[in-house]
Protein backbone atom coordinates (compact mmCIF):
# COMPACT_ATOMS: atom_id res chain seq x y z
CA UNK A 1 0.00 0.00 0.00
CA UNK A 2 1.34 3.32 -0.64
CA UNK A 3 1.61 5.69 2.17
CA UNK A 4 0.73 9.29 1.90
CA UNK A 5 1.41 12.32 4.02
CA UNK A 6 -2.46 13.61 4.40
CA UNK A 7 -1.76 16.50 5.83
CA UNK A 8 -0.34 18.15 2.34
CA UNK A 9 -4.00 16.60 0.32
CA UNK A 10 -6.03 18.88 1.96
CA UNK A 11 -5.21 22.47 2.43
CA UNK A 12 -8.57 23.64 3.20
CA UNK A 13 -11.93 22.30 5.12
CA UNK A 14 -14.00 21.25 2.37
CA UNK A 15 -16.61 24.00 2.40
CA UNK A 16 -18.61 22.46 -0.70
CA UNK A 17 -21.80 22.13 1.67
CA UNK A 18 -20.95 24.56 4.67
CA UNK A 19 -19.09 21.84 6.89
CA UNK A 20 -21.06 18.88 6.01
CA UNK A 21 -19.33 16.20 4.85
CA UNK A 22 -18.64 12.35 5.92
CA UNK A 23 -15.23 10.43 5.95
CA UNK A 24 -15.72 6.54 5.90
CA UNK A 25 -13.07 4.24 6.39
CA UNK A 26 -12.09 0.85 4.88
CA UNK A 27 -9.60 -0.54 7.90
CA UNK A 28 -7.44 -3.92 6.95
CA UNK A 29 -6.01 -6.19 9.63
CA UNK A 30 -2.92 -7.76 9.58
CA UNK A 31 -4.46 -10.95 8.64
CA UNK A 32 -6.27 -9.10 5.47
CA UNK A 33 -9.56 -8.71 6.68
CA UNK A 34 -11.83 -5.26 6.99
CA UNK A 35 -13.59 -4.37 9.63
CA UNK A 36 -18.04 -4.02 8.95
CA UNK A 37 -20.30 -2.54 11.44
CA UNK A 38 -23.67 -3.37 11.70
CA UNK A 39 -25.81 -0.68 11.15
CA UNK A 40 -28.86 -0.09 13.75
CA UNK A 41 -32.35 -1.13 12.78
CA UNK A 42 -34.06 2.08 13.11
CA UNK A 43 -35.97 4.48 10.93
CA UNK A 44 -34.05 7.15 11.77
CA UNK A 45 -30.85 6.16 11.06
CA UNK A 46 -29.92 5.92 7.12
CA UNK A 47 -28.67 2.26 5.55
CA UNK A 48 -30.18 1.02 8.50
CA UNK A 49 -29.59 -2.97 9.49
CA UNK A 50 -26.46 -3.00 6.46
CA UNK A 51 -23.19 -3.74 7.03
CA UNK A 52 -20.61 -0.97 6.80
CA UNK A 53 -17.66 0.98 7.19
CA UNK A 54 -17.20 3.14 10.70
CA UNK A 55 -17.10 6.45 9.62
CA UNK A 56 -19.49 9.48 10.16
CA UNK A 57 -20.03 13.29 10.08
CA UNK A 58 -17.74 16.09 10.37
CA UNK A 59 -17.03 18.42 13.16
CA UNK A 60 -17.27 22.17 13.20
CA UNK A 61 -13.96 23.27 11.36
CA UNK A 62 -12.46 19.41 10.54
CA UNK A 63 -10.79 18.39 7.88
CA UNK A 64 -12.01 14.95 5.83
CA UNK A 65 -9.28 12.81 7.75
CA UNK A 66 -9.95 14.62 10.86
CA UNK A 67 -13.36 13.44 10.39
CA UNK A 68 -12.49 9.85 9.62
CA UNK A 69 -9.20 9.61 12.46
CA UNK A 70 -12.42 10.57 15.06
CA UNK A 71 -15.19 8.84 14.07
CA UNK A 72 -13.16 5.47 13.75
CA UNK A 73 -12.06 5.83 17.35
CA UNK A 74 -16.08 6.85 18.85
CA UNK A 75 -17.27 4.25 16.57
CA UNK A 76 -14.89 1.38 17.40
CA UNK A 77 -11.84 2.62 19.85
CA UNK A 78 -9.40 1.79 17.34
CA UNK A 79 -6.66 4.55 16.72
CA UNK A 80 -5.63 5.31 13.50
CA UNK A 81 -1.92 5.71 13.02
CA UNK A 82 -2.48 9.02 10.77
CA UNK A 83 0.84 8.32 8.50
CA UNK A 84 -0.65 5.11 6.92
CA UNK A 85 -4.06 6.95 6.27
CA UNK A 86 -4.89 6.94 2.42
CA UNK A 87 -7.47 8.93 0.64
CA UNK A 88 -9.32 5.89 -1.37
CA UNK A 89 -11.45 7.98 -3.55
CA UNK A 90 -14.62 10.51 -3.07
CA UNK A 91 -18.19 10.66 -3.73
CA UNK A 92 -20.88 13.13 -3.69
CA UNK A 93 -24.09 11.92 -2.23
CA UNK A 94 -26.84 14.42 -2.54
CA UNK A 95 -24.84 17.72 -2.34
CA UNK A 96 -23.10 15.76 0.21
CA UNK A 97 -19.54 15.20 -0.21
CA UNK A 98 -18.34 11.25 1.10
CA UNK A 99 -14.32 10.06 1.49
CA UNK A 100 -13.16 7.35 1.43
CA UNK A 101 -10.12 6.29 3.34
CA UNK A 102 -8.22 2.85 4.01
CA UNK A 103 -6.12 2.23 6.80
CA UNK A 104 -3.62 -0.55 7.77
CA UNK A 105 -2.00 0.62 10.76
CA UNK A 106 -3.61 1.13 14.17
CA UNK A 107 -3.56 0.55 17.86
CA UNK A 108 -5.87 -0.97 20.38
CA UNK A 109 -8.37 -3.33 19.88
CA UNK A 110 -11.94 -3.17 18.68
CA UNK A 111 -14.33 -2.00 21.71
CA UNK A 112 -17.70 -4.18 21.81
CA UNK A 113 -19.15 -1.47 24.26
CA UNK A 114 -18.59 1.52 21.57
CA UNK A 115 -19.57 -0.51 18.85
CA UNK A 116 -22.57 -0.99 20.26
CA UNK A 117 -23.49 2.76 21.60
CA UNK A 118 -24.53 2.85 17.49
CA UNK A 119 -24.34 -0.07 15.85
CA UNK A 120 -25.67 -3.73 16.48
CA UNK A 121 -22.73 -5.78 16.13
CA UNK A 122 -18.73 -5.78 14.48
CA UNK A 123 -16.97 -8.48 12.03
CA UNK A 124 -13.54 -8.59 10.94
CA UNK A 125 -14.54 -10.35 7.35
CA UNK A 126 -12.29 -11.86 4.75
CA UNK A 127 -13.29 -9.76 1.26
CA UNK A 128 -13.67 -13.41 0.22
CA UNK A 129 -17.09 -13.62 2.26
CA UNK A 130 -18.57 -10.31 1.45
CA UNK A 131 -21.29 -11.97 0.07
CA UNK A 132 -22.20 -12.96 3.62
CA UNK A 133 -23.22 -9.57 4.75
CA UNK A 134 -25.84 -7.28 3.33
CA UNK A 135 -23.28 -4.08 3.01
CA UNK A 136 -23.93 -0.65 1.31
CA UNK A 137 -23.48 -0.03 -2.21
CA UNK A 138 -20.23 1.45 -2.20
CA UNK A 139 -18.73 -1.20 0.20
CA UNK A 140 -17.67 -3.89 -2.29
CA UNK A 141 -16.33 -0.90 -4.74
CA UNK A 142 -14.33 0.75 -1.45
CA UNK A 143 -12.99 -3.10 -0.77
CA UNK A 144 -11.71 -4.03 -4.34
CA UNK A 145 -10.09 -0.27 -4.58
CA UNK A 146 -8.33 -1.10 -1.49
CA UNK A 147 -7.04 -4.13 -2.17
CA UNK A 148 -6.42 -3.16 -5.66
CA UNK A 149 -8.04 -6.04 -7.64
CA UNK A 150 -11.35 -6.24 -9.47
CA UNK A 151 -11.54 -9.57 -8.16
CA UNK A 152 -11.93 -9.98 -4.52
CA UNK A 153 -10.31 -13.56 -4.07
CA UNK A 154 -7.38 -13.57 -1.85
CA UNK A 155 -4.48 -15.61 -1.15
Amino acid sequence: MIKIKIESKYSEIDRSNGRQFSSMVVIISPEDKVLLLHRQDVPEIRFRNLWSFPGGGSDANEKPHQTAIREVHEETGLRLDPDCLTLLHKKIVGEKNVYFYVCDSYSEEVDPERVREEHQNFAWVNPNDLDMYHTTKDCEYAIRKAFKTNELIME
